[in-house]
């Protein structure tokens, strides 16, 4: 199983972060989420770790 996570900082108007996670089980995706993150964050760190908890979090 393999899982991946990512986020774009501050790319929506409202100054809200995208994220996004992809689990891959033999190559091939098995479920996957895109959205725009529920809070607003202050740095980049902030949001990566708030994606990974969310990723984590919906994949358990």
């Amino acid at each position: 199983m393999r899982l991946a996570s990512d986020i774009s900082y501050g790319d929506h108007k409202d100054r809200k972060s995208s994220a996004g996670y992809i689990c891959q089980v033999y190559g091939g995706p098995v479920d996957w989420k895109a959205t725009k993150q529920r809070t607003v964050t202050t740095s980049t760190t902030e949001a990566k770790l708030l994606g990974l908890s969310d990723t984590v979090e919906e994949t358990t």
